[in-house]
């Protein structure tokens, strides 16, 4: 029952913020759009955008991006990029709402996990800590840049070739940096 409630409202929000920015989203919306109560509600989130959140966490099955522990990095991006342009609108009045900061917020741990997975992949343990902490940052932000540009221009690029072009720059990035295999 359970996960049946949670998806439910994120399903009920989702649909609401096809519709409208963040800001003029209520939690009333959302109680009536799905039939349960307020404090239904308040057990599960304790705000909209704590729902908002949460359609960029993993792993949760009851989460429309259907993302998988055992994704790659490459992966985890196409399903963000491909559940973007289903959900345009959607993405829009989140970026609206909530500008580059509070973006890079909901996708940060997101990115941060699976470019640490892919990094310590490739490098195995013969990468000092500071070196992965670094290369994965730096992968972050680059990655996360392109996404918000992708959004910010109206998600025009072609999102599995965009997808190819930052799996290969990071992967590119993640050998040469293991490659080099001596500390900063």
């Amino acid at each position: 029952m359970s996960s049946f409630t949670r998806k439910a409202i994120i399903d009920a929000f989702m649909r609401i913020a096809e519709k409208k920015p963040l800001q003029k989203i209520t939690v009333r919306d959302i109680v009536d759009d799905c039939g349960i109560n307020r404090n239904t509600f308040y057990y599960y989130f304790k705000d909209i955008y704590d729902v908002a959140e949460c359609l960029f966490s993993y792993p949760d099955d009851a989460l429309p991006l259907g993302i998988d522990p055992e994704d790659d990095p490459g992966l985890t991006v196409g399903r963000l990029l491909s559940f973007s342009v289903s959900h345009r609108e959607l993405i829009r009045n989140l970026y609206r709402s909530v500008g580059y900061e509070g973006m890079e917020r909901y996708m940060h741990a997101l990115l941060e996990q699976k470019l640490e997975q892919a990094i310590r992949g490739a490098a195995g343990a013969k990468m000092p800590e500071a070196d992965v902490d670094f290369l994965c940052r730096f992968l972050q932000k680059a990655v996360f840049g392109i996404i918000v540009d992708w959004f910010a221009d109206g998600m025009k690029e072609d999102p599995t070739l965009l997808t190819a072009k930052l799996n290969r720059l990071s992967m590119v990035a993640i050998r040469a940096w293991t490659q080099e295999n001596t500390p900063l």
